[in-house]
């Protein structure tokens, strides 16, 4: 055999190699997540409803996106029902065991909200500011706006709060609902639009993120339900 066809057909042996073993990997990798979900009272949904499907999308605020939604599961509780999904973005990112809650008791304005890096001192104050007002800018490309609660000067220093309407926010979030939030704990963000909300953990990656965000979703459907 000519020795170039012969490389040629060593390289397409070894890419197809490389290929059903990232495959298996995956689907392994897939099948140790079901199990986790199963264990943790989820069922899966085979074919999940499109309001279903649109009220996940609606949630995001990167809705110039694509959004292909697989993999759903759903946990009903006495306050609502708790969903967990995966997802591709046309960007080619792969979105893993995302949390979504919706329940009546929710009545809620479009809006994000995550907690700033806690900095210390002059420079931590500085980084801060300027996490501050990046964040503020990129959220304006999504029709969001950076909303200030001047009544409430310790919580708007420690959250970014982007909103679609400033007056509805601002009418939301009162002192108690404000104590709510800020009860879920850091390294917890939302995203909340209407009887829906998800939840989602950042600046960890451990496999403890998906159960401090449940716990964080029962607290909060609980709140609610204390508040009538």
């Amino acid at each position: 055999m000519n020795s170039s066809l012969l490389v040629i057909s060593l390289t397409l042996v070894v890419f197809a190699i490389i290929v059903i073993g990232l495959r298996l990997l995956r689907k392994e990798r897939v099948d140790v997540r079901e199990i986790r979900r199963q264990q943790l009272g989820f069922l899966p949904i085979e074919t999940p409803a499109e309001e279903l499907v649109n009220r996940i999308r609606a949630l995001q605020y990167y809705k110039r996106e694509k959004m292909h939604i697989i993999r759903v599961s759903q946990k009903k509780t006495l306050d609502g029902d708790l969903y967990l999904y995966d997802a591709y973005l046309d960007s080619d990112t792969y979105l893993e065991d995302r949390l979504i809650v919706i329940s009546p008791l929710l009545q809620l304005p479009y809006f994000a909200l995550f907690q700033l890096p806690k900095l210390e001192e002059k420079w931590g104050k500085k980084m801060n500011n300027f996490a501050d007002n990046v964040i503020g800018w990129t959220f304006n490309f999504t029709g969001m706006q950076r909303v200030h609660l001047t009544a409430f000067p310790e919580f708007d220093r420690k959250f970014i709060l982007p909103a679609e309407n400033k007056e509805q926010v601002e009418k939301f979030f009162n002192a108690e609902r404000v104590q709510m939030f800020v009860s879920l704990g850091a390294n917890i963000a939302i995203d909340a639009f209407g009887d829906s909300l998800q939840i989602t953990t950042y600046g960890k990656n451990n496999s403890g993120n998906l159960d401090l965000e449940i716990a964080a979703a029962t607290k909060l459907m609980q709140i609610l339900r204390s508040q009538g």
